[in-house]
Order: C-alpha cells, then structure tokens, then sequence
C-alpha cells in the first residue's frame, strides 16, 4: 500500500491507504505542492508542482507517479510478457519509473505522450525489446519478449597454473588469469568463437561455431607447449 502525504505550506496534511484501491486520482488545488510518496517504508523522490491544479497519479502496484494537467485522460498501457516460464518476477523501466509483475502482464497509467521503456533484467532469460511507444486517445499494449539462456563454458587444459588465457565469443572477451574455465551467456543460436593466442602455446580448437539449442554447451580447449627446431 501507498501512503500519501501533502503539505500546502500549513503543515497540514493528509494520509491515504490506498491497499485495496488501484489507482488514486487526486485533484490538486491551485498553488505550490509538494508532495512525497512512500512504497514499503522507502520514500520516493519528493516533486514539487508550481501553478496550476492538476491530477496526481499513483498506481500501488509499482514505485511509479505521475501529474498531469486536468483535462487530460489517462490511458491504461498494458506490457505483455512472452517467453518465462513458469513466470517469475519481471518488470519494466518506463521514463525511470518501474513496473514489477509477477504474472504475465504489467499495467501502467499514463498521460498522453512520447515514452521510452526497457525490460528488467530476469535470471536465466534475455530481453532486447527496449523501445518507444506513445499515447493518446486509447489504450497501448506493448509486447516484451524474453528467451531463456544457457551456460557456455570454455575449460582449458595444459596451461601452467597462473598463465593468461581468453576466449572471444560473439564479440566478447573473457580473460581468466587463475581458473581453468571462462563462462558466457547465451540465447539459442550460432555464435562464433576465438581463443586467444598464449606466448609459447598451440591450442586446438582455436576458433569455431558453437550452436546453442535448448541446453548449456561445453567446449574443451586443450593447450600444449610448442617444440622448436634448434639447428
């Protein structure tokens, strides 16, 4: 639940459960407001709105507000989850505002607009749908899609305790100064990988594909000291 607290420069206020309400639309008198937000004891950033009453907007279900003008409609803006199972906690960052849900849709409340959104990391899954969306005269449903990812562990042997190795894999450089193995991440695919060149060592396999589908890989890199003819 939400606690809401406003001081109209009286030391005056109010306090509000909103525990079995979704949203709160409140009208603001004329004048300077300040007002604070409290989510689990944490408070949020205090904002003041100069001029002019308007709407404060807060949805319990997630650390976000908003203030609009009145006038303005509000409209529902619905992320739908694709691709945890089963679903876990996951969310959404809107214009620095987040969203969490525990099932497969998170709801917001917006005023008419231009926003960005990105996808809360999730363990054991990868999202790129960051993006834009706006609002005006209805409702927005914006899908995020997530996919699950798998281990990807290079172990070496051969190499004398201590030695520098690395491997590159679809452009990222892991370097190991102490362990026998490095590990990625990785959604199903095709991905390219490279080992690093080691002074006075040949390794095989030194680079190669590696196709991920629907479990962890395991790639064996065996390291062995070069032999030079000496005349």
């Amino acid at each position: 639940s939400f606690g809401l607290g406003i001081d109209y420069g009286t030391g005056m206020g109010i306090a509000t459960n909103l525990q079995n309400s979704s949203v709160l639309l409140l009208n603001l008198t004329t004048g300077n407001v300040v007002y604070t937000v409290n989510t689990g004891g944490t408070p949020l950033k205090p904002l003041t709105l100069p001029g002019s009453s308007g709407m404060l907007i807060i949805d319990p279900n997630y650390d976000a507000l908003d203030v609009v003008p009145l006038g303005y409609v509000v409209r529902e803006v619905s992320f739908l989850e694709h691709g945890i199972s089963p679903i876990q906690n996951w969310g959404i960052k809107v214009n620095g505002y987040t969203a969490n849900s525990v099932t497969s849709s998170a709801l917001l409340y917006e005023a008419p607009g231009n926003y960005t959104y990105a996808p809360l990391q999730v363990s054991g899954y990868s999202s790129h749908a960051s993006g834009n969306f706006s609002v005006s005269d209805s409702n927005v449903y914006v899908n995020v899609n997530y996919s699950k990812t798998y281990s990807i562990q290079f172990m070496e042997s051969g190499l004398k305790a201590g030695t520098q190795w690395g491997v590159t894999f679809d452009g990222n450089t892991l370097l190991s100064n102490s362990g026998d193995s490095v590990s990625f991440v990785a959604v199903n695919g095709t991905y390219n990988f490279s080992v690093g060149n080691v002074t006075g060592y040949a390794v095989s396999p030194q680079n190669g594909l590696i196709k991920v589908s629907g479990s962890g890989v395991s790639v064996y890199l065996n390291f062995s000291m070069k032999s030079y003819l000496v005349n």
